[in-house]
């Protein structure tokens, strides 16, 4: 007989991310836990600001999406040093080694993605440059989170870009400023 007492799956993987070793079940668990509403967004982030880095599989995105608005509100330009995450909070600082080079690069999150199950960050077309595979258009790298946003991170975002609305209506931009 099992003497010990039964765990929940959620309660395994919650202290593998409070350890700093978070295995692709736990980040797949908190991503469908957010997803679903829980509370619990400071738990991907204790995981990726442990010592240990997280190694992975990137791609860039360029042309596309140029000039779309991102998940942050900010407009994507390309030439940015900026990146897409899945499960980071935006406007975090990380930085990014290329594994097969050494090149590193330090990047701002200001978007959501990448939508692709294998792949842990996407980067702009001159990150990727920057890192050396832009041509080859997948690299393995490892991440390491430098900063994390302060509370006020978001709700300034969201001043700024009201305050940009409402200058462009006055120079007779956009017919609504909302």
């Amino acid at each position: 007989m099992r003497n010990k007492p039964i765990r929940s799956a959620f309660e395994h993987h919650e202290d593998a991310l409070a350890e700093g070793r978070p295995g692709r079940q736990a980040r797949r668990l908190i991503g469908v836990a957010l997803a679903a509403g829980a509370m619990i967004a400071a738990l991907p982030t204790a995981a990726w600001t442990s010592p240990h880095a997280t190694v992975g599989i990137a791609s860039w995105y360029g042309a596309r999406f140029q000039h779309r608005r991102t998940a942050d509100g900010e407009i994507f330009d390309r030439r940015k040093l900026t990146a897409a995450s899945r499960v980071l909070p935006l406007r975090s600082t990380i930085k990014v080694t290329n594994l097969k080079n050494g090149r590193s690069v330090v990047v701002r999150l200001n978007d959501r993605g990448p939508y692709h199950p294998k792949r842990i960050l996407d980067l702009s077309e001159r990150a990727a440059a920057l890192l050396g595979f832009r041509h080859q258009g997948l690299a393995k790298v490892r991440i390491r989170v430098l900063k994390e946003p302060g509370h006020g991170a978001r709700r300034m975002r969201l001043a700024t870009t009201k305050y940009d609305r409402v200058q462009n209506w006055r120079k007779g931009g956009d017919s609504n400023p909302r």
